[in-house]
């Protein structure tokens, strides 16, 4: 049964946008991605941008992920704007990747492929020259510079603590392209700490259907908050990076040998999360997804189901 919104969510008039996102995968030899399952061998590669499988103007709403239907709702508003008890069911194929009123999250697909059994994962956030760059998965707000302070705002006005990313994942046939099985949802919860009102605890973010959580542990990858600060001297072009460590495992699945995944990317901004309420301005997303495959440690991981 469906409950009412735990949390009041942020208004639906000025929404956060993903900006700027990369896909990157980081393996020794052997992991490649693509957008297309049959790409000819040589276009397969060890990078993408996001926003060549998406709008990066694209609009974030408020939705929530439902995990028993596999399907993300919003919360419908009467006539006098304000909530009401009752959800709308929202599609990939109305809601996702599209501008106007009906735009609520965007998704992007990407296939990959290896050529030596490995145990996917995310990489782990790093800084480069002493946080003057960012590695690994992380997301952050967008530091804009301000000539009048002369200093950066932080343009993701705290969208960056309520958004969610998930992975649908899926083994498909390498020739044809169709899906073997069920495939598998895990939810990455970035910033799981970090709040706009500045305390540093991390809050289980419960379900409308009553759960304490969106889905079940083992599918719930944690990361600890990532910001940035600024140089010294200050300077327009830099900021220095602080990158969230990952509280859980970030195991994606297995794949074997000339086997082909299919991983369709969600971008949200969660609806139930305890910060919602606090998001008053369209915010600009910066985030980084980076795979990385793991060869020598493959225990302990189940296989996603093919039926």
């Amino acid at each position: 049964m469906l409950v009412s919104s735990t949390f009041a969510w942020f208004s639906i008039s000025e929404n956060p946008n993903v900006n700027e996102m990369a896909l990157y995968v980081n393996a020794p030899v052997g992991l490649e991605i693509s957008t297309q399952y049959d790409t000819p061998d040589e276009q397969w590669g060890q990078n993408i941008a996001f926003t060549d499988l998406i709008s990066e103007t694209s609009p974030l709403k408020p939705v929530t992920w439902v995990d028993s239907e596999r399907c993300f709702k919003s919360i419908k508003y009467g006539i006098d704007g304000r909530q009401t008890r009752s959800w709308k069911t929202l599609s990939d194929e109305k809601n996702a990747n599209t501008t106007g009123a009906e735009q609520y999250y965007v998704y992007g697909t990407i296939y990959v492929r290896t050529d030596t059994p490995c145990l996917l994962k995310l990489a782990e956030a790093e800084e480069l020259n002493g946080g003057s760059y960012g590695a690994g998965t992380y997301v952050i707000g967008q530091p804009v510079w301000n000539q009048d302070r002369v200093a950066h705002d932080d343009a993701g006005y705290g969208a960056q603590y309520a958004v969610r990313i998930g992975f649908d994942i899926a083994k498909i046939d390498a020739m044809t392209g169709e899906q073997i099985g069920e495939s598998e949802f895990l939810i990455y919860e970035p910033n799981a700490d970090g709040h706009l009102s500045g305390t540093g605890n991390y809050y289980s973010t419960p379900s409308i259907e009553g759960e304490d959580a969106l889905c079940s542990p083992e599918r719930l990858i944690v990361q600890s908050t990532s910001s940035w600060i600024e140089s010294d001297p200050v300077q327009s072009g830099s900021t220095i990076k602080q990158l969230g460590k990952f509280q859980t495992p970030t195991d994606i699945c297995k794949i074997g040998l000339d086997e082909k995944l299919k991983i369709t990317i969600y971008i949200w901004n969660e609806g139930q999360d305890t910060d919602s309420y606090g998001v008053k301005q369209e915010g600009k997303l910066l985030a980084n997804i980076q795979f990385k495959a793991d060869y020598t440690d493959q225990s302990g991981l189940v296989d996603i189901p093919e039926g």
